[in-house]
């Protein structure tokens, strides 16, 4: 529907429900209906244009503004305030830059044939311990190589963004113990060697983690926060990950799962730093997220996009997803699982609400050195995000768990 307003782009960006992301430039979409007065507008202010494309879907086209005013430099209590909140914030030239993404991919293996075979003489080589590389994987699918390091009770594994077929994205993760069972292992002794390993193997990733952007996240959560759970994802055209959110249940060391009550989790949130390259992210709090299901589904059954309405009858999950987005109590549930449940034809499949989302002011662009907080307070207080590869060719980041 294209917009009819007299200034569109000043009303948007004015409009007091539209929530941008602190710390980030503004992102707007951009549609060839639109009125002639929007599309010279955003030309104007045009710094870059991002075709979303991911997992053979097109998302449309989006457009970051060079209006520095409305992304100034975050203080201290701004940052505070959004971590209590779980809302994401972009800090700038937070951490170091890489010439090229291709470069930090360790030689001798990448997306190809013979991938497994390369990384396990990769890791057995670059590994001072002894290394078991096995094939029990977790996620059959998407799982390409894992190897399991006793001596500093961790893992590592190298897997596909997704199945879909021409998605060259990976992903190379490193954790604690026994793989998910163990991902939110209070010790923080054990995740220090597992870090301490993964950036021997890796040395860029512990140059991701500067002291500055160790002081500001401190000062964001009021306290000092350590890595764990790292993980590096080389993002290529047509990959990127789905809306999720990166909450942990709580440490249940027990196989009694039904009697026994899990340890708190002891993580705090996550940070994404680009190291580069460029991404394209959508991130708000669950609660946010919620709130815009919900009004965007109410504006569904008053008769806005009829074509969407007819798609998810014919697909038989309109009920469902009518049900979840009554009330945002039943979305903040839907939204804590890992598939989205009722809600996944509208978060991962429905170009209008990613452009919703992106015009309502949850969009950011990465760019090397930048990075995104993530706060995490529990399954109903964390960050939902969804992330696009921004560039022609390869682009790297890191993904470090905070806590």
């Amino acid at each position: 529907m294209a917009r009819m307003a007299k200034d569109p782009l000043i009303q948007m960006l004015a409009d007091p429900e539209r929530t941008p992301v602190r710390g980030a430039l503004p992102v707007v979409t951009i549609r060839p209906d639109d009125e002639p007065a929007y599309i010279d507008a955003v030309r104007r202010l045009e710094s870059a244009r991002f075709d979303l494309e991911r997992r053979d879907r097109e998302h449309g086209t989006v457009v970051e503004l060079l209006r520095p005013d409305l992304s100034p430099q975050l203080e201290t209590a701004q940052m505070q305030a959004s971590w209590k909140a779980a809302d994401p914030f972009v800090m700038r030239d937070a951490a170091p830059k890489a010439d090229d993404a291709v470069a930090m991919l360790p030689e001798g293996w990448a997306a190809g044939r013979d991938e497994r075979e390369r990384w396990e003489r990769w890791i057995a080589d670059a590994a001072d311990e002894a290394v078991e590389c096995t094939t029990a994987f977790v996620d059959p699918e998407r799982d390409v190589a894992k190897a399991v390091c006793e001596d500093r009770g961790a893992w590592a594994k190298l897997g596909k963004l997704s199945a879909t077929e021409g998605d060259a994205s990976r992903r190379l993760a490193f954790g604690v113990g026994e793989e998910i069972r163990d991902d939110d292992h209070p010790s923080s002794e054990r995740h220090a060697a597992v870090w301490a390993w993964a950036c021997a193997l890796l040395p860029a990733l512990g140059a991701s983690w500067p002291e500055a952007l160790r002081k500001r996240l401190g000062g964001a959560a009021g306290r000092p926060l350590s890595p764990s759970n790292p993980i590096v994802y080389w993002n290529r055209p047509n990959g990127g990950a789905l809306f999720h959110h990166d909450a942990l249940p709580g440490y249940l060391p027990s196989e009694d799962t039904e009697s026994a009550e899990p340890v708190p989790s002891g993580q705090r949130g996550v940070v994404y730093v680009q190291g580069a390259g460029v991404t394209v992210w959508l991130a708000l709090s669950i609660h946010t997220m919620a709130r815009r299901c919900c009004e965007f589904m109410r504006d569904v059954v008053d008769g806005g996009a009829p074509w969407l309405f007819d798609t998810w009858v014919k697909e038989g999950v309109w009920q469902p997803l009518f049900f979840a987005t009554r009330d945002v109590e039943p979305c903040l549930k839907a939204l804590a699982r890992s598939d989205a449940g009722p809600l996944r034809p509208l978060v991962h499949g429905s170009l209008e609400f990613t452009g919703f989302l992106i015009d309502s002011g949850h969009a950011a662009v990465l760019r090397a050195g930048d990075a995104i907080a993530l706060p995490n307070r529990g399954l109903d207080r964390t960050a939902m995000h969804s992330v696009y590869c921004g560039d022609e060719g390869p682009n790297v980041g890191f993904s470090i768990g905070l806590r």
